[in-house]
This record gives C-alpha cells, structure tokens and sequence, in this order.
C-alpha cells in the first residue's frame, strides 16, 4: 500500500533512508528533551530459492542484490540545509542496471495552506541526476525539473560526508546527513513514543527537544546549549530567539516537542537507570532476521487480552514490553536478474506463503492493461504491477488500487515496547490535540482492549522497531 501525500512521503523515505544511509535503526531509544518555551522555558532473511535457469524459469525467492562496498554508497541517504532546515536533500541510488546513477533532489518546506501545519510537506526545487565517478568529487549537473533548461549546479560530494550546493540560488549551501548528525533523527519523520525514551538522560532530553530549533538556525540564551550547538557543525545561529517563527515547525514537530516537554517534567532518573539496564538485558526478538531493512512490512496482531500468550494470568506482560500473538508479511519482490527474465517472456515460480510454502507462477501479462504480470491463469484474472525500489535494489509487486502483495513469514509471538503506537500515517503531521485515540486512527498498544464487536486487531504495513526487533511504533499506510 503506497500512500501519495505530493512529495512529503518521498522526503519521508529518503529520511528513513536509504539504501546507502549508515546508522538506520541504530538509535536503540532515546528520551526527548523538554522545557517551557523553545528553549529552556523555553530475518533479514533474504529470499532465498533456485537461481534462474537460462530459460527463466523459477526463482523461489528472490535475494537482494548484495552490492559490493562501492564508492557511491556512502553519498546515499538525506540531508538537511545548514543554518536553515527549511530546505533538504536526498541522494538515492540509481535503477537496477545503474545503481551508481544516483538522482539527487532538492526540496524547500512548503508553507501553502494546509502544508504549514504539516512538518514534512515540501515542494521540489531541483532534481540532478548524477553518474558517479569513483575519485570525482564535483560535478556539473543540469537540473531536469526545470525541464532541461540549461540550468546548472556545482554540486560536490565532500569527504567529510556532507553535500555542497554551489551558486547564488536560494538552496545554495552545504548540507549534513541526518543520521550521522543528529540525535534521533527519527524524531524529525515519525511522532515520538515512550519507546524512544529508553536509556535517555534529563540532558539528552534537553538537546533533542532544542535540536528541533537548532536546525532552523534559532540562537538560544542558556550557555550550556549555545557550547552544545555551537560544536555542532551543521549549526548556523541566524535567528534570535524572539524572532524565530514557530510556524516553520509544523505539527509532526510541534508533537514531538510538547512530547519531550512532558516527558521531561515527568523524569525520574532511577526509574530511567532501571528501565536502561532492563532493556539492556533483553533477548533479540525470534523473528528478527526474518526483516528486511528497508521497505514496507505488515504487521497484524490480536488487541485483546484474550488472546493474551499466556492468557489467564496475563505473563504476556514482560515488564517492558508484551509477548502478543501476531503474524508478519514482507513485500513479494523480484531481484533485477528475475525482473529482466520476467519482462523477457520467463515464467516464475515465487513463494507466497513462506508459512505454508505456497507457490504461484508469475509471468508477463498478455493483456496489459490490467496489469503488467499475472499469477497464474490469465482466465483467472490475478493481475500485479511492479514497482522499484532504489534502497533495497528490489521490485515489489501491487494490485488493487496500489496494495502491495505480501506474503507471510512469521506466525507467533511478537514483542511489543510498551509504550507503543498504532497510528494512521495521515495523521503524522497533524497536533496531537487534534488526534482522538482510536481503533483505525491513533492508540496506544496496551493488549487490553475490549469491544462490542470484539477487539479490533493492532495492524500496519509501516514496522518501526529498534535493532533487536521489538516493535516500536506500526503505521497504516493508505492508498
């Protein structure tokens, strides 16, 4: 299911990002920073099956390309303007045949209507594409979104990790990673949870919350964050702090700010060490190596306690989190080598159901217009579309009004952080205060619910979960 809100969902990938991107998943949580006004106050398993023969014939499933360390790579993922966050970048790798073709894009936060209260909406201003030289740092590349007008960029890839755009144009500057410069930059895509407070000290709090003014260039008056930002590379005080124009932050910020903010008032740092060494000791989740890294995975599990794993004495609470029955589905998908024999009259023989080993022959359809491929009989009218996907290097297969084709690996205990959230992707950028807690809209995972219908089950096909695989956050992404 892929969700098309104008470019704010492709910035939100890029930001999750990308298939170059080091460091994504790696913050194991962090606790937000709070104050009164701005300042102080103020498994993986890869698919794994036959290789094609030379007629094309089956691939169980597929397994991601597995390129080998390249130059480019590095250069992947998403930044962010110096001095100035209004503006952003995101570098992504190239199709299948050309992955070190990398397309770079520019956008600008957009302030029309009802843009102003959404964090991520944003309007493109360039697009580059670039054919990576190893060794080559600066190239002059015309921008195609002005139609190939002639429009140049210097643009440089630096070694210190960050990109330079050059000119007078008002994108002009130097742009920083967000992963590998800011603290939970997670916090700046998703609505921050009590999962993400884990092992966060009082002064992580403090940081994080100001970092969400940092990045637009706000000054600040306390001497401890004026000598923490002004450390910061990425850093340019250009605004006082009377004249900073909130409205910039949009709402998905201005959540994760007030968030921060009572989180904070409410610390207890004993209770902080406690939960910390807790986490520390915690098992891997069984079915970690069975999630991919990047794309969509959906997520289903029953809400209730009767359904509970240990029902009657509710040891479904671990503490920290809940042990939930569950399923897991991960993207049908073809490799590059699969996709070129697919489109060159082969058959395929992919796996559906990794729970039960059921199998379908994929082959191209014969009457396009309903679909590009087809399962099995044409007669029988199981139509699916490919799409690319630059971070994983892999095509995922759609139908329906865009709803992309699963398949399950997993059935059985899922954990679950407590703290935990079900949420509408439509909903991220809206103020909390304008968010009711409810079942298809926005709750808390608490394993406890009750209904006159029964239960309506936890379910999303957008999984965040931190590096042992327990669930953070799941999202439903619409059509």
């Amino acid at each position: 299911m892929k969700q098309s809100i104008k470019c704010m969902l492709i910035l939100l990938t890029a930001l999750s990002l990308t298939a170059c991107s080091p460091g994504r998943g790696e913050e194991e949580t962090g606790l937000p920073d709070t104050g009164k006004t701005q300042e102080d106050a103020g498994n993986k398993r890869e698919d794994s099956g036959d290789k094609e023969t030379e007629s094309g014939m089956k691939t169980e499933a597929p397994t991601s390309e597995a390129p080998e360390n390249k130059e480019w790579e590095q250069f992947c993922g998403s930044y962010f303007k110096a001095g100035d966050f209004r503006y952003r970048l995101s570098v992504i790798p190239g199709e299948a045949e050309e992955r070190d073709n990398l397309s770079i894009t520019v956008y600008k936060r957009s302030m029309e209507g009802a843009d102003a209260e959404r964090s991520n909406a944003v309007t493109g201003l360039a697009e580059y594409q670039l054919p990576y030289e190893a060794g080559v740092d600066t190239y002059n590349l015309e921008d195609e979104m002005s139609g190939g007008g002639g429009n140049f960029c210097l643009l440089s890839l630096n070694r210190d990790g960050t990109v330079s755009l050059g000119g007078d144009g008002e994108d002009a500057g130097i742009y920083y990673s967000y992963n590998d410069n800011l603290k939970l930059p997670e916090g700046f895509r998703r609505p921050l949870n009590d999962t993400d407070l884990l092992g966060m000290s009082r002064e992580d709090l403090r940081i994080i919350r100001n970092q969400f003014y940092a990045v637009y260039g706000r000054k600040f008056q306390s001497a401890d964050l004026i000598e923490y930002f002004e450390a910061e590379p990425w850093y340019r005080g250009n605004t006082e702090a009377g004249q900073f124009d909130e409205a910039l932050l949009g709402g998905l910020i201005k959540r994760n700010i007030a968030f921060l903010n009572d989180a904070e008032e409410k610390y207890d740092a004993g209770q902080a060490a406690m939960a910390k060494k807790e986490y520390d000791a915690l098992e891997p989740a069984p079915y970690l190596e069975l999630l991919p890294e990047y794309g969509e995975i959906e997520v289903e599990l029953a809400s209730d306690k009767e359904h509970a794993v240990d029902k009657g004495d509710r040891k479904s609470d671990k503490g920290l989190y809940y042990a939930a029955e569950g399923t897991i589905s991960v993207p049908i998908t073809l490799t590059a080598e699969q996709y070129k024999a697919l489109n060159g009259g082969a058959e395929l023989e992919l796996v559906t159901d990794e729970l039960t080993g059921e199998k379908k022959t994929l082959k191209k359809a014969e009457t396009p217009e309903y679909g590009e491929y087809v399962f099995g009989d044409e007669a029988e009218g199981d139509y699916v579309m490919s799409t690319y996907n630059p971070d994983s290097g892999l095509y995922s297969l759609w139908a329906n009004s865009a709803d992309t084709r699963f398949k399950r690996v997993y059935q059985g205990v899922v954990y679950v952080l407590k703290g935990a959230c079900e949420e509408y992707y439509g909903y991220f950028d809206m103020p909390r205060e304008s968010i009711v807690e409810s079942p298809g809209n926005y709750r808390v995972m608490d394993f406890n619910e009750e209904g006159p219908y029964g239960p309506q089950p936890y379910y999303g096909n957008i999984l965040e979960r931190d590096s042992k695989g327990y669930v953070k956050a799941i999202y439903f992404q619409g059509d």
